[in-house]
């Protein structure tokens, strides 16, 4: 970790900084992962409420104790980085608690803990079909920023900075829509898997316009507070000066992006993993990076050309995915899947 911040040229002090965080931060991601995949399992027990109060909390409580410690004293990032640790440990085992005292397992522990998994082939084997595409997909997207990261670099140190924090603000928006579409996501596999096409079909559809609904507010929200929600991210003119000249292409990227997101999860739904990857595969690193690279590398742009080079990627995979989203054959998809889940429960 030192050794890459060095190579994106920050002095020593810096990478020393980074490489004391990095340490905290893996171990930090270990009560991340099991807590997120506790939440998934929350989500389709019909426990999604109380997952999504938890979560709640703990963004609440993890602003309010950072918020607190660095105005009383001068923490390091790697202080920072053990609060959030100590936070993810200590809601993970609330939740185990609160679980275990409703009872809310007691149907799964059986088929959790009492029974050998692969002895059910047809469920391993669509187990497996169904998670290489998606971990595919996510390295994908996860890679796309980090080589927009470097790209970034090349422009110099505030663009890099300032395309770090567009990422975080980028992120945060997405999560909004990425709940909307996994809820979705979940719907539509629920009635396909119920033999209910037409269900199926007009969720699909209703997502599809809440989630472009839901950007409108977005870009509502950003085109008439942007100004004050710079000054308030940074108070560094010239970082303010490159966020502000970013917004509006952060604005047409919610729209572009409602669209992708809902389209991939239903996608997804339906059970055609490898088209969706390969759809998100042709918009993200075929155009997104190629771009991107041109416009940092070749033609030495400023951080719009990353940002124009990501909407019109999300913009050529959310069209495509569209597209084979609409001429859907519901009754098939619905057909396969209610098929395949009474072969698994053999």
């Amino acid at each position: 970790m030192d050794d890459f911040i060095l190579w994106l040229g920050f002095d020593e002090e810096t990478a020393e900084i980074g490489y004391d965080y990095a340490i905290v931060f893996l171990a930090s991601e270990v009560f991340g992962i099991m807590h997120e995949g506790l939440h998934y399992f929350l989500d389709v027990c019909d426990h999604e409420n109380f997952a999504a109060i938890v979560s709640i909390l703990q963004e609440i409580v993890g602003f309010v104790t950072v918020l607190s410690v660095a105005l009383t004293s001068s923490p390091s990032l790697q202080m920072i980085g053990i609060i959030h640790f100590a936070l993810d440990a200590v809601f993970f085992i609330i939740c185990l608690i609160i679980i275990n005292c409703n009872g809310w397992f007691e149907d799964y522990w059986s088929g959790i803990t009492g029974s050998f998994a692969f002895e059910n082939f047809q469920a391993v084997k669509h187990l497996f079909r169904t998670s290489v595409p998606l971990s595919i997909a996510h390295v994908l997207s996860g890679g796309e920023w980090e080589f927009l990261f470097v790209f970034a670099s090349l422009l110099g140190p505030a663009e890099m900075v300032a395309w770090g924090i567009f990422g975080a603000l980028w992120e945060s928006i997405e999560t909004v829509t990425t709940a909307i579409a996994d809820a979705g996501e979940v719907r539509c596999a629920y009635l396909l898997g119920y033999d209910k096409p037409m269900r199926a079909k007009h969720s699909a559809q209703k997502t599809m316009f809440l989630a472009f609904m839901e950007g409108v507010v977005i870009v509502a929200f950003l085109a008439s507070s942007g100004k004050y929600l710079t000054q308030w991210i940074t108070n560094d003119l010239t970082l303010q000066a490159m966020l502000s000249d970013l917004l509006p292409l952060i604005c047409v990227g919610v729209l572009s992006d409602t669209v992708n997101s809902v389209s991939f999860s239903v996608l997804c739904a339906q059970g055609r993993l490898g088209l969706a990857t390969t759809v998100y595969l042709i918009g993200s690193w075929l155009l997104t990076l190629p771009l991107a690279f041109v416009s940092s590398h070749v033609l030495n742009l400023n951080l719009e050309g990353l940002a124009a080079a990501v909407v019109v990627g999300n913009a050529l995979s959310g069209m495509i995915s569209t597209f084979f989203l609409l001429d859907s054959d519901w009754y098939r998809f619905s057909q396969a899947t209610y098929e395949r889940n009474k072969t698994e429960l053999v």
